[in-house]
């Protein structure tokens, strides 16, 4: 018998004469509808339809479809489509084995742009591409946001079709430039504009992620108890080992979040933040950039914003590695352009204590190995040289 999962029925049987258990949604709310659908699987296994119910199983059909073309009498179709399964069940096993948050939202996207009732094959047709990545430039998103779901699209056509025919689909589809992390930043003047937008209510997160670097998970995962108020913020979970780390605190922020814990009555088991979640801070960003006029800078930025302070500051590469929790030191060399002007300043002092400090050698008054042969001679006296180091 069909069961009620939520306001949805469901069915959960093993039909007579097939080999596997079969359990699906009727995606519906009436009882006799999803009493009836049930029946229809049964009767299917009784007339040893079993590449039907393969593709049931699968996901390949729907059972509300499947029921729809039995009472129709065009149960062909579905063997017919077997191999191209409606796009809505092709993103919903793909959520189940990428539960990652923006592979989720990405492939919504997808089903928005996408006609209903359409089939993968929609995604194969490079006109389609192309009027969904308009679709993504008219919303105004950012180039490495309209990477990130081209991405997904990428990894259904390559989980489906294989590698060669992923590349096949998309070598015609021309993609925008990754933007450069590095350019995208707050200077010391729009920082004070968005925290005097932002009021008391958001003026902490933003302090706290600016000061700390910390991803947006990492604050909202925060407890009261990973505040060391001698000077440190502790990150106990992350995506990697390397995002488990202790963050210097600023001192500066430590009489704030006293008053912030203090009344909001909170204990150290208690998240720092309670009640805040991703959307909530994406909705509120969203008004406090485009109030302060910084409406190219996202939430992550201010992570960016982080890393650009320590390099300006002069704090070493594989330390400010450590602050951020990145797993490979290349990942923060995006940094190292901003490393202070000093550096520079010393090495011409120490270039200096060495060549003396009018002495600037020309090409002209260099030996001849390593040097430009100017004339015939000094290459052959080059290459005679060259062969005598080759022998010994």
């Amino acid at each position: 018998m069909p069961f009620k999962r939520g306001r949805i029925w469901r069915i959960d049987i093993k039909p007579v004469g097939y080999p596997h258990r079969i359990a699906v949604s009727c995606r519906w709310r009436d009882k006799k509808t999803a009493e009836a659908m049930e029946t229809t699987v049964r009767q299917l296994a009784l007339r040893g339809r079993h590449d039907v119910l393969d593709a049931l199983r699968a996901g390949e059909v729907t059972l509300p479809d499947l029921h729809e073309h039995v009472m129709a009498g065009t149960l062909k179709q579905v063997t017919e489509h077997k191999d191209d399964p409606p796009l809505e069940v092709v993103i919903r096993n793909f959520h189940r084995d990428h539960p990652t948050e923006r592979h989720i939202y990405a492939t919504k996207k997808i089903l928005q742009a996408a006609p209903k009732g359409a089939r993968l094959s929609w995604l194969k047709d490079i006109e389609n591409l192309r009027e969904l990545l308009r679709l993504y430039r008219d919303r105004g998103l950012a180039n490495n946001t309209i990477l990130r779901e081209l991405q997904a699209v990428s990894m259904i056509l390559r989980d489906h079709y294989g590698e060669g025919g992923r590349r096949d689909i998309m070598a015609d589809l021309s993609k925008p430039r990754a933007d450069d992390p590095r350019d995208v930043y707050l200077e010391p003047v729009e920082i004070q504009r968005v925290l005097k937008v932002a009021g008391e209510a958001w003026a902490l997160p933003i302090n706290l992620t600016i000061a700390t670097g910390l991803r947006r998970g990492e604050m909202l995962a925060l407890k009261v108890g990973d505040i060391d108020f001698a000077g440190a913020v502790v990150v106990r979970k992350g995506k990697t080992r390397a995002a488990r780390r202790r963050i210097p605190l600023y001192a500066g922020l430590v009489p704030n979040l006293r008053r912030w814990i203090a009344s909001q009555r909170l204990g150290p088991a208690d998240l720092l933040f309670p009640g805040l979640y991703p959307s909530k801070v994406q909705k509120a960003w969203k008004q406090i950039r485009e109030q302060a006029a910084v409406p190219h800078v996202n939430w992550h930025d201010l992570r960016h914003t982080f890393g650009v302070a320590c390099a300006k500051a002069g704090v070493p590469m594989p330390t400010l590695k450590t602050w951020l929790g990145h797993a490979n030191l290349r990942t923060t060399m995006i940094y190292a352009a901003y490393e202070p002007g000093e550096k520079s300043e010393r090495y011409q002092a120490a270039m200096g204590s060495f060549l003396g400090p009018n002495d600037s050698p020309t090409v002209d008054n260099l030996p001849l190995v390593g040097a430009v042969a100017s004339t015939e001679n000094d290459l052959d006296t080059l290459l005679n040289l060259n062969r005598r180091r080759t022998r010994r």
